[in-house]
C-alpha cells in the first residue's frame, strides 16, 4: 500500500510539472503570437500610411495634368461652337439677296434654343439683305427663346432696318409691308406674319447707326412648333421675309 501511494504520487507530481510546463510554453506561444500580431498591425498601419500618402502625391500631381485636359475640352468646345457660327455666318453671306425676298437656313436648331434658354446666346441675327440692287438695307433677329410678351412661350421675330449704301437716295420713312414666314418644309402650311411700318416709328427711319430697333412678332410661334417636324428637320429649319412696297 505505501509503495502504490507512493506512486501516485510521484505521478501527480509529474503531472503537475507537465501541465505547468505545457502551460507555460502556451503562454510563451501566446505573447509571441500577440508580439507578432503588433508587428504585423504596426506593419499594416505603416502601410496604409504609405499607401494615403502616395496617393495623395499622386493626386497633387495629376490635379495639374486634369485642370489642363478641362481646359482642352473646354477649348475643344468653344472652337466647335465658334466654326459653327462661323460657318453660319458664311452660309447667310453668300446667300445674300436682292430681291427684297430673303430666306434664313438656321442649323442645329436645338443647342441654339438651349443656349438661348441657358441665356448663352440670346439672338441670332441674319446676313444682310436688301429691298433692290441700290435699296433699304436689312436683317433678321430671331429670339429663340422669346422676347418681351414673347419670352419663354414663343419664338420671337423681328426685322431691323440697317445702316446702307444708298440710304441718301431712299425715301424715309422705310414704307414696305413685311411679311415674315416659317417655312413648312413638307410644303402644306407656312406660318406667317406681315405688318405695315408705321411712319413714326423711330424703327423705319433713317438709320442713324449701324442699325435701328427691332420691330416685327414677338410672339410669331410657339415654342413647340420646334418640335414638329414639318417645321424643323435634320434640326434644320427656314425662315423668310419678303418685303413689298406699299
Amino acid at each position: 500500500m505505501g509503495h502504490a501511494k507512493g506512486l501516485e504520487e510521484h505521478y501527480a507530481t509529474n503531472m503537475k510539472k507537465h501541465l505547468q510546463l505545457t502551460k507555460n510554453s502556451i503562454q510563451r506561444i501566446d505573447k509571441t503570437m500577440e508580439a507578432k500580431i503588433m508587428m504585423l498591425s504596426e506593419q499594416i498601419s505603416d502601410l496604409r500610411s504609405e499607401i494615403n500618402h502616395a496617393n495623395r502625391e499622386i493626386s497633387v500631381q495629376l490635379q495639374p495634368v486634369a485642370s489642363a485636359v478641362s481646359k482642352a475640352e473646354n477649348a475643344i468646345q468653344n472652337l466647335q461652337e465658334g466654326f459653327s457660327e462661323l460657318a453660319l455666318m458664311v452660309q447667310t453671306l453668300q446667300s445674300t439677296s436682292y430681291s427684297g425676298s430673303f430666306i434664313w437656313k438656321i442649323p442645329e436648331v436645338q443647342r441654339r434654343r438651349h443656349e438661348a434658354k441657358i441665356g448663352k446666346t440670346i439672338s441670332l441675327y441674319s446676313a444682310p439683305f436688301y429691298t433692290s440692287r441700290q435699296g433699304y438695307k436689312a436683317c433678321l433677329r430671331l429670339y429663340m427663346n422669346g422676347n418681351g410678351c414673347g419670352k419663354n412661350t414663343h419664338l420671337s421675330f423681328f426685322v431691323t432696318i440697317m445702316k446702307g449704301e444708298y440710304d441718301a437716295l431712299l425715301q424715309w420713312p422705310f414704307r414696305h409691308t413685311v411679311t415674315l414666314t416659317l417655312l413648312d418644309q413638307d410644303g402644306v402650311k407656312n406660318i406667317s406674319q406681315s405688318f405695315q411700318p408705321e411712319p413714326t416709328s423711330s424703327s423705319f427711319q433713317r438709320p442713324r447707326n449701324k442699325m435701328n430697333i427691332a420691330l416685327g412678332c414677338p410672339k410669331f410661334a410657339p415654342l413647340s412648333i420646334l418640335n414638329n417636324s414639318s417645321y424643323v428637320k435634320e434640326d434644320t429649319m427656314f425662315l423668310k421675309c419678303d418685303t413689298t412696297r406699299i
